[in-house]
């Protein structure tokens, strides 16, 4: 079900074992589908979030990249809430958490420490969007030091005009050729930003969704759960927007979750309009239906960020 990315039969973003909720699925790895390497200037901005350890004469040595996120200013990255708790509480108490910037998480050219974050505000819903909790899943975060030779993403305001057009997703973790912690990229196209989601994954085919739940979806299926799924599960409208998946299309999977839905030609002009948190996934092809993202688009998300970065 939904993977948190991204899936809900994994909501994944960074999702778990079968019958996790969307936010106890929000943590393992797995990175772009259907992309390519992100090598070069353009990519500088999107990093990894990684758990450390500080080693006297070797600086840090990473274990576990577990979220993306974009460098949006000298020293604030812009990542996804469900990201935080690491930051919080890492794996274990000697552990730190870093930004990665390179392009490779685990041989990356610097580890700048997070020092802290701010969440955004959670909806006035009791449980608005596709997590079921209310939340609105994007953080700012603040780094020790300003990463060397990087130039930071810009911030856009995503517009309804926008939808049905093409993005560039980015990301680390495990991607189709099984290579951990490289970042790699992909593209998009937006879909939609309201209803129900899996009507809109099946193009409201109930047959369809029924086949791909009594034979594909990462859980133990019952006739309940399944119209349960179908009638509960929905884009929060302004919010939350449905991205690829399809056809030739790339794909967000387990820990992209935080990673830039955004354009631009060069890293002077690299914009990022959402963050990724959620994932469809199956249980042969792990993620493979669309991702949700948290798109910059509401007044109130827009007055956070720009809040946050000053």
């Amino acid at each position: 079900m939904l993977a948190v990315v991204a899936s809900a039969s994994w909501l994944s973003a960074c999702s778990g074992a079968a019958g996790d909720s969307p936010e106890q699925a929000a943590e393992g790895k797995q990175a772009i589908l259907g992309g390519s390497p992100a090598v070069g200037e353009k990519y500088a901005a999107v990093g990894a979030l990684v758990e450390g350890l500080e080693y006297p004469g070797y600086g840090a040595i990473p274990f576990n990249a577990f979220c993306s996120a974009t460098l949006v200013g000298p020293r604030a990255i812009v990542t996804a809430r469900h990201c935080t708790p690491f930051i919080d509480a890492p794996t274990y108490p000697e552990l730190s958490v870093y930004v990665a910037i390179g392009d490779n998480a685990y041989f990356a050219e610097q580890y700048i420490p997070v020092t802290s974050y701010e969440a955004a505000p959670p909806s006035r819903k009791k449980n608005g969007g596709l997590l079921l909790d209310g939340g609105r899943d994007v953080a700012v975060a603040q780094l020790a030091s300003e990463p060397e030779g990087v130039v930071p993403a810009k911030l856009g305001r995503f517009q309804k005009h926008m939808l049905g057009r093409k993005f560039e997703i980015a990301g680390f973790g495990i991607n189709d050729d099984l290579d951990d912690g490289a970042r790699y990229a992909g593209t998009v196209k937006a879909r939609q930003m309201h209803g129900l989601w899996y009507p809109a994954l099946f193009h409201h085919n109930r047959w369809a969704y029924w086949n791909w739940y009594w034979t594909d979806a990462v859980t133990d299926p019952t006739w309940q759960e399944g119209r349960q799924w179908w009638r509960t599960y929905r884009l929060e409208a302004g919010y939350e927007l449905l991205a690829g998946g399809r056809k030739g299309e790339a794909l967000g999977c387990f820990g992209d979750s935080g990673g830039p839905l955004m354009r631009g030609d060069s890293a002077h002009t690299l914009t990022v309009y959402g963050v990724g948190f959620a994932s469809e996934a199956s249980q042969s092809k792990v993620c493979d239906l669309g991702s949700a993202y948290l798109v910059f688009h509401k007044k109130d998300i827009w007055s956070f960020l720009q809040r946050a970065l000053h």
